[in-house]
C-alpha cells in the first residue's frame, strides 16, 4: 500500500509542479499597453501563488471570447455578463472572487437636430458602438426584439472616435457610458440601460480553495490594482476592488444568451 502511495505521489508532483494558470482581461487596451499593465499582475500572481501565471493577450472581442467560452482562461477579469455567464456555464463552473465598486449607465444618443426619439425610430438604422459582445451594445441591441429590424453596428473603439462619427453622419446615434457623453444641448438620449455591476474577476472551479482566498485577499482593498483595472475601462471616479456579491450578476447571463445564443 505505501509502495502504491508513493508511486502516485511521484507520478502526480511533475504535474502539480508543471502546472500553469492563464490569466486574460478584456482585450480594452492594445497589446503593448496591455502587457505593460498587466505583465506585473501576472508576475505578482506567479510569486503569491507559487505557480506560473501566464498573461493571454487574445488581441480582439471576437477571440477573447471564443477563447474565454472554450475554457482557456482560469482567471479571468472581464465585464459583467461575460461573469455571470461562467458562473452558469456547466462546462467552465467559474466563481465569482472580486469586483470593481460602483455601477454603470449607458445611453443611446442621437444628434438634437435629427430625427428620432424612441428606439422604434431606430429599426434598421446605424448605431456607433463597440463590436459586440461589448455589455452596452449586447444590451442596446437586445432591446431591438425583431432580429430583422435590429440597428447595424458602426464599430468604434474609443468615445471621441464615436462621437466623431456620429457628427459626421456615420451612425445615427452613438451608445456611449454616461459618463462619457459631454454635456451640452448637442446630444439628445433616445435610450437609457438600467444600471448594471462593473468588471469583475472570476476562477476556474477546479482552482484549489486555498489559491481563491490567496487572490481574494490580493485585490481587495488593493488601491493599486483597482487604479489599474480603472484604466483599462476609463473610468474617472475613484475605485475600490470589493469582495464578489453574486447578486450584482444574477441573470446577466441573458444578455448573452439573447445576442449570442450562448
Amino acid at each position: 500500500m505505501k509502495k502504491t502511495l508513493c508511486l502516485i505521489a511521484v507520478l502526480l508532483a511533475p504535474a502539480l509542479a508543471n502546472s500553469t494558470l492563464v490569466l486574460s482581461i478584456s482585450p480594452n487596451l492594445g497589446e503593448a499597453k496591455y502587457k505593460e499593465l498587466y505583465q506585473p499582475l501576472a508576475d505578482n500572481l506567479t510569486t503569491l501563488l507559487q505557480e506560473e501565471v501566464i498573461l493571454d493577450y487574445s488581441g480582439d472581442w471576437l477571440t477573447f471570447s471564443k477563447r474565454m467560452r472554450r475554457g482557456d482562461f482560469d482567471i479571468v477579469i472581464d465585464g459583467p455578463h461575460f461573469v455571470a455567464w461562467r458562473l452558469v456555464s456547466i462546462n467552465l463552473g467559474h466563481r465569482g472572487l472580486v469586483q470593481l465598486s460602483g455601477e454603470d449607465r449607458f445611453s443611446l444618443i442621437k444628434l438634437t437636430d435629427t430625427k428620432g426619439s424612441t428606439l422604434k425610430d431606430f429599426d434598421n438604422k446605424v448605431i456607433c458602438s463597440r463590436n459586440s459582445p461589448a455589455l452596452e451594445t449586447v444590451h442596446f441591441l437586445s432591446r431591438f426584439t425583431n432580429p430583422v429590424l435590429q440597428p447595424r453596428v458602426h464599430q468604434i473603439t474609443t468615445p471621441k472616435q464615436g462621437l466623431k462619427a456620429l457628427r459626421n453622419k456615420r451612425c445615427d446615434a452613438l451608445v456611449l457610458r454616461q459618463d462619457q457623453i459631454p454635456a451640452g444641448e448637442e446630444f439628445s438620449v433616445v435610450a437609457e440601460s438600467p444600471a448594471f455591476p462593473r468588471p469583475a474577476m472570476s476562477v476556474r472551479g477546479n482552482v484549489p480553495a486555498s489559491v481563491q482566498n490567496l487572490l481574494i485577499d490580493f485585490f481587495v482593498g488593493s488601491e493599486e490594482w483597482a487604479s489599474k483595472l480603472g484604466a483599462t475601462w476609463n473610468y474617472q471616479d475613484e475605485l475600490e476592488i470589493q469582495a464578489f456579491n453574486g447578486d450584482r450578476y444574477a441573470d446577466m447571463d441573458l444578455l448573452s444568451a439573447k445576442v449570442w445564443g450562448w
